[in-house]
C-alpha cells in the first residue's frame, strides 16, 4: 500500500485499517507524502488521536521533520483544540521533544501561542514545559495496540462530551448526555449518565448558580481528566 493511499484511512480516522497497514508493511511508518509528512504529521494535523497512538505504538518517530520543518508536535497543536491537549500527551509520552524549532524558528509552545486558546492552551502549554519523556517501548502484538487504542479513544470520547455535558449545564441549553455524546460513539454512557443525574439534581437547588460559575473559571482539561479519573476509581 502507498502512503497516499493510508492517508484517506487517516482523514477518516479508520484507525483499524491503519493499525492493520502499518503491522503488514512497517515502512509505511517512515514513508513521506509529496509534502514531505508523515502518518504521523497527518494524524495530528487531523486531530486523530487514536491513529496517533496507533502510529506511535508501533515505533512512529515522534521527532521527525516534516513540512516547513515542523514536527508532529507542531501539527498537533495547528488550530489546536481539546483534541489536542491528549495527542500532545502522547507524543511527549513517546519521546517528543518539546524545544525542537521549525524552518521558522518556532518552537511548538509557540505556534500553540498563535493557534490555541483558553483551557486547552493552558494544559498544553503546561505538558511543553516538561521534559521530554523516554520513549516508551514499542508494542508487537496487534491485539494489544489495538486494545491501547480503544481505551485512548473511549478516554478521549468521554472527555469531550463530558466537557459538552458541563457546557450544557453552564451555558447552554442544559445537561444532556444524550447529546454530549453525539458522533463520540466511544463515550462511555454510564459515566454521562450518572454526571447528568449529579448536574440535574444540583439545578434545582441553591448551588446551581455558585457550581455554574465555578465551572466556568475552573472546568479545564486537566481537571476533567481529573475528575474522570477519580470517578472510574470510586466506581471500581
Amino acid at each position: 500500500m502507498r502512503i497516499e493511499e493510508l492517508v484517506g484511512s487517516v482523514e477518516r480516522g479508520a484507525a483499524d485499517e491503519v493499525a492493520a497497514a502499518v503491522l503488514a508493511d512497517p515502512a509505511l511508518l517512515s514513508a513521506r507524502t509529496a509534502d514531505g509528512d508523515t502518518l504521523l504529521h497527518v494524524a495530528c494535523w487531523q486531530k486523530q488521536a487514536a491513529i496517533v497512538a496507533v502510529l506511535l505504538a508501533r515505533g512512529a518517530d515522534a521527532n521527525a521533520r516534516g513540512f516547513h520543518g515542523r514536527t508532529a508536535l507542531h501539527y498537533a497543536v495547528h488550530d489546536g483544540r481539546e483534541a489536542s491537549v491528549a495527542i500532545v500527551r502522547s507524543l511527549l509520552d513517546h519521546g517528543a521533544d518539546p524545544t525542537l524549532r521549525d524552518a521558522g524558528g518556532y518552537t511548538p509552545d509557540a505556534r500553540a501561542q498563535q493557534e490555541m486558546w483558553g483551557p486547552a492552551l493552558d494544559a498544553v502549554l503546561a505538558q511543553l514545559s516538561l521534559p521530554p519523556a523516554a520513549p516508551a517501548p514499542v508494542g508487537d502484538d496487534y491485539a494489544e495496540v489495538v486494545a491501547q487504542v480503544r481505551a485512548l479513544e473511549a478516554q478521549s470520547h468521554t472527555l469531550v462530551a463530558l466537557s459538552r455535558l458541563l457546557a450544557g449545564f453552564t451555558d447552554g441549553p442544559g445537561a444532556d448526555a444524550q447529546r454530549a455524546a453525539d458522533g463520540l460513539p466511544a463515550a462511555d454512557p454510564r459515566c454521562l449518565a450518572d454526571a447528568q443525574r449529579v448536574l440535574d439534581a444540583v439545578a434545582t437547588t441553591s448551588w446551581a448558580t455558585p457550581l455554574r460559575e465555578w465551572l466556568r473559571a475552573e472546568a479545564t482539561p486537566a481537571l476533567l481528566e481529573q475528575l474522570l479519573r477519580s470517578y472510574r476509581q470510586s466506581d471500581s
